[in-house]
């Protein structure tokens, strides 16, 4: 990702703001349950809190500490993919690209040592 790549509405989210809240996020001297109350805190201050892409922090008791981003299902098409077409079909192509159907995946296991990756 560009240094200076835009993902905010009416602000700019960059990598670095993006790095800094991933960098508290993943603080192991704090507590788990500080890291969240900072975390949200966080989100909800300038830059983040008009960005267009959903900042999701991940912070588990049993070890768990990610920041997941996702972008709005209409934003892809009117940012991103904004000469395709949004239309449910049977076989649908992205940029070109054709997607050959649905992603199969087991369903997710949960070890019980949280020192287990």
């Amino acid at each position: 990702m560009a240094d200076d790549v835009c993902v905010g509405g009416g602000g700019r989210v960059t990598r670095a703001d993006l790095e800094r809240l991933d960098s508290l996020i993943k603080d192991r001297s704090i507590d788990y349950r500080e890291v969240r109350k900072l975390a949200q805190e966080m989100k909800k201050e300038a830059p983040f809190k008009d960005s267009l892409i959903v900042l999701n922090p991940k912070i588990g008791s049993t070890g768990q500490r990610r920041l997941q981003c996702s972008l709005r299902f209409d934003h892809v098409f009117e940012l991103l993919a904004t000469h395709e077409d949004r239309t449910a079909t049977d076989e649908p192509v992205l940029w070109g690209v054709p997607f050959p159907g649905p992603v199969t995946s087991s369903a997710r296991t949960f070890s019980t040592d949280p020192a287990d990756p």
